[in-house]
């Protein structure tokens, strides 16, 4: 699989779900290791877009294998940061190809920036206009699962992505990386390069989401089995640069202990860099989250004094894996039943030998990129495939 760096824009995109066209311009190209990736366009803290073919939306249907050409809507929960922007960049790039091979006629993006109240307004919208497909990066676990249920219940099809999983199994398709997981066994990786000793500072995301609380999780399972490493104090950095760096600014000096090791979700690496050196604070080791601005930080550092790491983040195709595999779902070409309706799409990892062994690529990324893998219809097939019935 080829790796793709989006580099974001910051092109703002259309505030609206009935225009014509497509909903914000993207371009971009994958290049293989060792080389610079193409740039791709992204939402910038838009609250909607849209797209639509001159063709008529027709009903979606789960039986016969006839390829029919769908609306798709796809209900973000919150895009302030790097990765939700290459998110949403990767569903928009997902809805123009399916769209140019006719399996979709209209599809249409907004965002509830974190609130429950407006996405489930959002939702209830997309089932009143009519829509076969939607895909949901849920805001909360289980504070969707009545407006699911009605999309469900109208025959739409749902696929709640990313931030999983619900609290309810089976309500929905699913597709998501398994944070507890992935967390605790980079938690494990990054005990070890501590030498099993230290302090930990743990950057939480978004309290409330489920992701948040997995992740969590998997770190405090983690640190468990490490007795001479303390979890010795925790922020909410929300998955934002600039709440991060609050954070971590207002709790610094007050600190009685050292920091050895910073383990975050996401936004807030570089940010603790800055912090520290700032405050004229060795720089702890701090797991990366696959942005540009600390994995090029990191190549410089490893290569002037040996700075060991990992970097760890969920797939931001996920989303764009939903829509692949719902048209396949909706055109019957696809089952998934019991628990097989939820599934792992995996996590993005990247150790000290990757970094080595490409440092000059990463050496020159851009702040606003993000280290992550082009996932196209194939890859979604392949990835689903594992769960059909």
């Amino acid at each position: 699989m080829k790796k793709k760096i989006a580099m974001l824009l910051g092109i703002v995109l259309t505030l609206s779900l009935t225009a014509c066209g497509s909903g914000g311009n993207s371009a971009g190209s994958s290049a293989s290791a060792g080389t610079s990736g193409g740039a791709a366009s992204s939402a910038s803290n838009s609250n909607s877009t849209s797209g639509s073919s001159a063709s008529s939306a027709s009903q979606a249907s789960a039986a016969g294998t006839e390829k029919k050409a769908h609306k798709v809507a796809f209900a973000d929960s919150f895009n302030g940061s790097t990765f939700r922007q290459l998110e949403e960049a990767a569903v928009e790039d997902a809805c123009k190809i399916m769209q140019e091979q006719g399996r979709i006629s209209e599809y249409a993006m907004v965002c509830a920036n974190s609130d429950v109240a407006t996405q489930i307004s959002q939702i209830n919208s997309f089932i009143l206009d009519g829509y076969d497909i939607i895909i949901i990066d849920p805001a909360s676990s289980s504070g969707l699962n009545d407006v699911i249920q009605q999309a469900v219940d109208a025959g739409i099809i749902v696929f709640a992505v990313s931030d999983g999983p619900l609290d309810t199994p089976g309500l929905c398709y699913e597709i998501n990386t398994k944070p507890t997981d992935l967390w605790y066994e980079a938690t494990k990786e990054l005990c070890e390069i501590i030498g099993e000793e230290g302090n930990v500072l743990v950057s939480r995301g978004i309290i409330g989401y489920a992701f948040d609380e997995k992740a969590n999780m998997g770190v405090d399972k983690a640190l468990s089995e490490f007795p001479n490493v303390t979890k010795a104090g925790e922020i909410e950095g929300e998955w934002t640069d600039s709440v991060a760096k609050e954070a971590f600014a207002q709790v610094l000096p007050s600190m009685n202990y050292d920091v050895d090791l910073i383990i975050g979700q996401g936004g807030d690496d570089k940010v603790a860099v800055d912090v520290f050196e700032a405050a004229g604070k060795e720089v702890p080791v701090i797991m990366g989250q696959g942005r540009g601005n600390f994995l090029s930080w990191w190549a410089r550092e490893y290569e002037e004094n040996g700075y060991q790491t990992i970097s760890v983040m969920a797939d931001p195709y996920a989303a764009a894996m939903g829509v692949y595999t719902a048209l396949d779902v909706a055109d019957g070409l696809v089952s998934f039943s019991g628990d097989n309706m939820s599934m792992d799409c995996g996590g993005i990892i990247l150790t000290t030998e990757d970094l080595e062994a490409d440092l000059d690529f990463f050496k020159n990324m851009a702040d606003d990129e993000v280290y992550a893998f082009e996932r196209d219809y194939d890859y979604a097939v392949e990835m689903y495939s594992k769960y059909a019935d």
